[in-house]
């Protein structure tokens, strides 16, 4: 669980930057962190939510009768998705193209109390999704567990929303990027090492989660490696 604070790394980052308060107020500070926590957070996918929705409602009197929905919206606040389950199951992650080639009927398919089950979701872009075969009865629970965006810190006891063993990489990160806003040759210098040390501490987390999300996501993410054999190769770049 993260247990750091929002003044620690206030605190790690101004030591690195010789506590330098004229050139690096501590909102100006505070601020960069909550930008560098998004730019980890969409590197690796460490803070997460889930929102329950419904499958679309069947309702054969209506004119014209309404037929099983098949794409539904990613629910807001969610960036995209990871996982989606189906009535507390579930559902196997495929690419549309991987669905598309499999199921040739994928589009009509439907399932029934004695049908084929829901089993399979794709994504359609980074704001839609579809569940296949469609809920042919309608009102299921589908719950959606996506990347969301992180809340912005502001007081300094808040907890930092990523786990504590990324807190290394945001602090390298703020205390590289900051001095690259002032420009100049001397201050790109003096940030090279410690954007460096968060590349290379970004490519061992991230060929982690290479091994734990499907490379359908990794795609839609732009991560790397897609493979572990790649993971092992880019870890040693």
């Amino acid at each position: 669980m993260p247990s750091v604070t929002l003044g620690q790394v206030v605190s790690d980052v101004m030591s690195r930057l010789d506590n330098n308060t004229q050139l690096y107020d501590q909102p100006s500070v505070i601020q960069e962190i909550n930008d560098c926590i998004t730019v980890i957070n969409l590197l690796l996918g460490t803070i997460q939510t889930s929102v329950q929705i419904l499958t679309g409602q069947v309702n054969p009197a209506a004119t014209p009768p309404l037929t099983p929905q098949l794409v539904y919206q990613v629910p807001a606040g969610i960036i995209w998705p990871v996982a989606v389950a189906y009535e507390g199951r579930n559902l196997r992650p495929m690419s549309l193209r991987a669905l598309a080639s499999q199921f040739r009927s994928w589009a009509t398919d439907t399932c029934c109390p004695n049908g084929r089950p829901v089993n399979e979701f794709a994504c359609i872009g980074l704001n839609q999704f579809c569940i296949h075969p469609r809920d042919g009865l309608g009102g299921r629970s589908l719950v959606v567990t996506g990347v969301c965006e992180p809340t912005p810190l502001v007081q300094l006891t808040d907890t930092i929303p990523i786990p504590n063993d990324c807190v290394d990489s945001l602090t390298d990160l703020v205390s590289s990027v900051l001095p690259i806003r002032e420009g100049g040759q001397v201050f790109a210098a003096a940030a090279a090492e410690l954007y460096s040390s968060f590349i290379t501490q970004i490519k061992v987390k991230s060929a982690y989660t290479g091994l734990v999300f499907p490379s359908y996501y990794e795609r839609l993410a732009g991560w790397k490696p897609r493979t572990p054999s790649e993971a092992r190769l880019n870890v040693s770049q």
